[in-house]
């Protein structure tokens, strides 16, 4: 599930030599640490240097101070910018699958061939996922389908041919009798019926009405579907 999407850098890195480093912001460091799955997008403009080539690499630390790569090789690697264009070098990503120190940077290192005057300007926006979140609502949305067919067996076993429960909306065009009304709200400019809270309502293939409160029957009754009292008092 996510968490966060943030520009983590912004800067315009220039020097000379065969290769500048660039750090994200300390402040930073924390936030970063609180989730298992970073997705890191960067662009690169205004690219100057011989042959150069970007590394953007996820580092971890227990204490903030001592830091050491999440994983062997650079998120992104050796990713080729070429002068005067918008550079999007690959999507880069950690999955989690090794587990994460309490704190996240990223290190962003520029390299070239030889001595020269080396510049980029660099964003990353990273978004931050928990994948345990992620398992657990798909967890919920498992449990949630199964108790829907264990539901829908239920009815059937009551003989429903349909289903109403509380607050779903009844055809136009039933046949109301006075005993019902309790069990039932009448919307005056939709001229429909919606059964009431805490009650549900199951309609055999005979029009057999039964009204249940839980698992309790509360009332029976035949309904028709060959009359339309809709417009009776309420």
């Amino acid at each position: 599930m996510q968490q966060f999407t943030w520009t983590v850098l912004d800067d315009y890195i220039e020097g000379e030599g065969p290769m500048l480093v660039a750090i994200t912001p300390g402040q930073l460091d924390d936030g970063l640490g609180l989730v298992d799955q970073l997705v890191i997008e960067v662009t690169v403009t205004n690219v100057s240097g011989n042959s150069p080539t970007i590394d953007v690499q996820i580092e971890h630390s227990s204490d903030g101070v001592h830091w050491i790569n999440k994983n062997k090789e650079p998120e992104i690697n050796a990713a080729a910018l070429e002068k005067d264009a918008t550079n999007y070098p690959p999507f880069a990503f950690d999955d989690g699958t090794v587990p994460s120190l309490a704190f996240i940077r990223l290190r962003v290192t520029l390299r070239q061939v030889g001595v020269h005057r080396l510049a980029a300007r660099v964003s990353i926006i990273v978004t931050g996922n928990d994948y345990r979140e992620t398992q657990f609502a798909a967890a919920i949305h498992e449990l949630e389908d199964e108790s829907r067919d264990n539901w829908e067996v239920e009815q059937g076993d009551k003989g429903c041919a349909k289903f109403y429960d509380s607050g779903s909306w009844l055809p136009s065009g039933m046949y109301i009798t006075q005993a019902d009304y309790k069990y039932l709200d009448y919307d005056a400019d939709r001229k429909q019926y919606r059964v009431k809270a805490p009650y549900s309502i199951c309609e055999a293939s005979d029009h057999l009405l039964t009204v249940f409160k839980g698992d309790k029957i509360v009332h029976s009754d035949t309904w028709s579907s060959a009359s339309n009292n809709q417009e009776q008092s309420h």
